[in-house]
């Protein structure tokens, strides 16, 4: 059984093991290369906490040596042949991907309430009934989460090639964003994340990374076998 990594260029130095210590395994898949590891029985649909920091040490491994398109843990396959079935259709795509994403990296940023944060304004007291009250704390909430959204698009949005967002992911988390990054502007980047992040006084911006560029593979590669 194979276990998939990421999808590379070819050339791209795979050295290294997986989760079992296996080593990778670079499969040529006419203009792609994808990086796997070989196991005699499957890893299990429950990851270990080990394996998943063994697949991604395996990306960000990949991700110094030349553009990657990460694979999420528990994608399988039966073997080679049934890989390259799977890969073969969008190899045209996966190439430009590839492409796109040469020298750049995914920089993650989530806002965070605080716990000193200061209630919203209460527009609700004089609206009847709860399902009312209800409705609009949700819409209130929302309108704040996109008005945070907006502050830190602003400011980061200019130094990045794209990003993805999600408002209200979670309780407590107003919103969370991807940047692809180009690598020379990282630094940059997080200097100017920083500077927001003093000057937000209503929620805690996290920054981390780099990442490989999880949120910009349009389509995942799912299968499994």
């Amino acid at each position: 059984m194979l276990h998939l990594y990421a999808i590379v260029e070819p050339g791209t130095q795979c050295a290294g093991l997986g989760p079992d210590g296996e080593e990778l395994v670079a499969i040529d898949c006419s203009g792609i290369v994808a990086v796997a590891s070989e196991h005699a029985r499957p890893l299990g649909s429950v990851p270990t906490e080990e394996a998943l920091w063994e697949h991604e040490r395996v990306l960000e491994a990949l991700l110094e040596a030349g553009p990657v398109l990460p694979v999420r843990f528990g994608v399988h396959f039966a073997d080679r042949e049934a890989l390259r079935a799977e890969l073969q259709p969008r190899v045209p795509e996966l190439a430009r991907v590839l492409t796109e994403v040469r020298d750049r990296v995914e920089v993650s940023v989530r806002l965070l309430a605080r716990d000193d944060a200061p209630e919203p304004a209460d527009e609700v007291d004089a609206v009847g009934g709860p399902g009312a009250r209800y409705l609009l704390e949700r819409l209130g909430t929302r309108r704040e989460a996109e008005r945070k959204l907006d502050a830190v698009r602003t400011r980061l949005a200019p130094l990045a090639v794209a990003e993805r967002s999600r408002l209200l992911p979670r309780p407590g988390t107003p919103a969370t964003a991807a940047f692809l990054v180009e690598r020379h502007l990282l630094d940059r980047f997080r200097r100017e994340a920083c500077e927001l992040e003093r000057e937000l006084n209503d929620v805690a911006l996290i920054c981390t990374g780099p990442w490989p560029p999880y949120n910009f593979v349009d389509e995942p590669i799912g299968a499994t076998a």
